[in-house]
């Protein structure tokens, strides 16, 4: 647990990115196929921010349950990942529990949880790459 915390404390610490790149702008309008109709999330710029970046670091997004992307990890688990805006209110730079682990950056609040056929977090070694593309 205090592994996957410091991974992404170390990824955040030495990370930056611009949400408002034009390779955002493309996929806000352009939606993950077999997003559920009428979901809006995957329509948002924090949708488009975080794909941008998982498709840049080839991770595949091999679903969309409408509040998040699935994405399958190099190691062969899935996970669920969304983000959305940070506010002075959010959750500290890093998050963890059972279940979810959580940063921020760059405005962004960016969010793992277990699933959808796994009940624990893949290991810290696993969430690595995700981390690391979602703080470049």
């Amino acid at each position: 647990m205090r592994r996957v915390a410091a991974v992404v404390l170390l990824a955040v610490s030495i990370g930056g990115c611009s949400w408002s790149d034009p390779e955002s702008a493309r996929l806000r309008s352009d939606p993950i196929e077999g997003c559920p109709s009428g979901s809006e999330w995957p329509q948002t710029g924090d949708a488009a921010w975080l794909r941008a970046r998982l498709e840049r670091a080839r991770l595949a997004v091999v679903a969309c349950s409408g509040s998040a992307y699935v994405v399958r990890l190099p190691t062969g688990g899935e996970v669920y990942v969304w983000s959305f805006a940070a506010t002075a209110r959010s959750h500290p730079r890093a998050y963890r529990d059972a279940t979810r682990v959580a940063w921020a950056r760059q405005g962004h609040n960016v969010w793992v949880e277990a699933g959808p056929t796994a009940s624990k977090l893949p290991s810290a070694s696993a969430l690595a790459p995700l981390v690391a593309a979602t703080v470049r």
